[in-house]
């Protein structure tokens, strides 16, 4: 496990646009000064973050309450790709952290399944350093475990995200799959469905 990344969430001027570059899903959300959400989008990537991001903003309200003037942050994987003059760039890690305990101020383990990456989050306790991570993991550089893998193989068997999840958890136990390398989970999952192994076992 890694130490606390570094990240500034400290923003200045009328009006935030957080945007998160997800490998998968881009999101923004625009606030008032106050942190009040004022308009909140997602939209899948699809190869295209570029393309994804201009569709967001193109769909934004051509009208806001007060000072036009906007501070823009930037976080995710793909925060690299899109670049605004001054924005201010948020480690992913750090940015999620603070989430999380804007909108549960008790949590202090936070597991975020991203498109590419699936991080553990440890959040100090310490109540004078709200928000801040005590430590971390992640995946790495292999799928396994990762959004994306998960969306592969719902997809293979038919079903969505959340179907998977809700034929999971109806299993009476989960069948045996490596878990650490996704080429050979998929693989065991190939062999399961060819033995006749119930869906809701593999998923």
């Amino acid at each position: 496990m890694g130490g606390d990344p570094s990240g500034d969430l400290a923003v200045v001027g009328p009006t935030l646009l957080g945007i998160d570059a997800g490998a998968s899903t881009l999101k923004i959300a625009w606030c008032a000064p106050s942190g009040v959400p004022l308009h909140r989008a997602a939209v899948a990537c699809q190869g295209q973050p570029s393309a994804a991001l201009s569709r967001l903003l193109d769909d934004m309200p051509a009208e806001l309450p007060g000072d036009r003037g906007v501070t823009v942050a930037v976080t995710g994987s793909g925060h690299a790709l899109h670049q605004f003059r001054e924005a201010v760039t948020v480690n992913e890690v750090v940015a999620t952290a603070r989430g999380v305990r804007a909108l549960y101020p008790q949590a202090r383990t936070i597991i975020d399944l991203g498109g590419q990456f699936s991080k553990l989050i440890l959040l100090d306790p310490d109540p004078a350093r709200p928000g801040s991570v005590a430590d971390f993991a992640s995946n790495g550089l292999c799928a396994a475990g990762a959004g994306a893998f998960l969306e592969q193989q719902a997809s293979r068997l038919g079903l969505s995200v959340k179907a998977l999840g809700r034929l999971a958890a109806t299993a009476r136990r989960g069948a045996s799959i490596a878990g650490r390398c996704s080429v050979f989970a998929k693989s065991d999952m190939i062999h399961l469905q060819q033995k006749g192994t119930p869906p809701e076992e593999i998923a």
